[in-house]
């Protein structure tokens, strides 16, 4: 909760880091509230958008975010190895680069009078090395996909098959969904009497690919605009096999 957070930061706090959609539960965290919050304290907001970019709508103003990273692959259907990094543009002279090349340099080889290098403008200054350019041209080929889809599109279907996947499973004797009322596509549950490893390896043997989570042990369905209803019922079916 918001209170538990503001709880625990203090003054030495300077970054708060938080998934905007857990792996592990498919909860989605309150970003806005959160960096409201650490502003307050003149800290900063670091989220992980691994299971949000592609999954839900995302407006890094109306968020509030200082940093927002996230993967090519996943929702986003790239290629793995690439990604990208926002950073809030009044937040650039507060970074210190941990590594330097010679793109990130101005001019590629500008220093002061002090002999320090002087950081390219915008996001060239990340850039440290040679770029591997297959998985960045993969990457914005996934990309104009998805757009000539319809981000909002996208966005409505993910939703609609997370609503059906959840309805179908809580409607199962003996199952228990734990997501909750957040939808981004991930769908954690528990059945009853049944280890995760094994209902995970059973529906594979259907055609159905979820994974198990741990701590605490559960499984965990992803639907995306791709899934139809055939997909559900067959999750559906390989469930209550389990419990038959």
């Amino acid at each position: 909760t918001l209170e538990k957070v503001a709880a625990a930061l203090s003054p030495r706090t300077r970054l708060l880091v938080i998934s905007h959609v857990s792996w592990k539960s498919g909860i989605v965290a309150p970003v806005a509230e959160l960096a409201e919050l650490v502003h307050q304290r003149d800290g900063f907001l670091a989220v992980d958008g691994a299971q949000s970019a592609g999954a839900i709508p995302l407006d890094m103003q109306a968020l509030g975010v200082d940093f927002y990273a996230l993967p090519g692959q996943k929702w986003l259907c790239g290629p793995e190895g690439v990604g990208a990094l926002y950073v809030r543009r009044d937040r650039l002279s507060d970074l210190q680069q941990t590594y330097v090349g010679y793109p990130s340099m101005r001019d590629g080889l500008a220093h002061d009078d002090s002999g320090n290098f002087l950081a390219a403008s915008g996001a060239a200054r990340y850039e440290v090395g040679t770029v591997y350019k297959p998985a960045l041209v993969g990457m914005c080929a996934g990309l104009d996909w998805l757009a000539s889809l319809g981000w909002d599109w996208i966005y409505s279907r993910v939703r609609a098959m997370t609503e059906s996947c959840r309805a179908r499973l809580s409607n199962i004797p003996g199952v228990t969904v734990t997501t909750g009322q957040d939808f981004a596509g991930l769908t954690c549950f528990r059945i009853d009497g049944v280890e995760p490893a094994q209902a995970v390896t059973h529906l594979a043997d259907r055609g159905v690919l979820i994974r198990s989570v741990s701590r605490p042990d559960l499984l965990r369905a992803s639907t995306s605009f791709f899934n139809d209803e055939a997909d559900l019922e067959r999750l559906q079916a390989g469930v209550e096999e389990l419990l038959s």
